[in-house]
């Protein structure tokens, strides 16, 4: 059972590419941070990439305040963006 947990923890560390990265191997804009996906129909995706090139800003930034807002509506704290 350990050997097993070995491995995935292995398999993790290496994102299943066998090239071990650690935190400092990251891109500076990454480093400290979790990746948080999903999926959308194409239509949805479609329109979120025209509204970054219409306001001129990276998708990061829009995701970013997006998930404040989320947190305001639910009467959390707004933390996701970098400050």
């Amino acid at each position: 059972m350990a050997a097993v947990r070995e491995e995935n923890s292995a398999q993790q560390a290496t994102n299943g590419t066998g090239i071990r990265r650690n935190e400092d191997e990251r891109r500076p804009v990454r480093r400290g941070k979790r990746a948080l996906t999903f999926w959308v129909q194409p239509e949805p995706h479609k329109q979120f990439k025209m509204l970054a090139v219409r306001e001129d800003r990276p998708g990061q930034d829009l995701l970013e305040e997006a998930l404040d807002d989320l947190f305001a509506k639910y009467g959390m704290h707004r933390i996701a963006r970098d400050r």
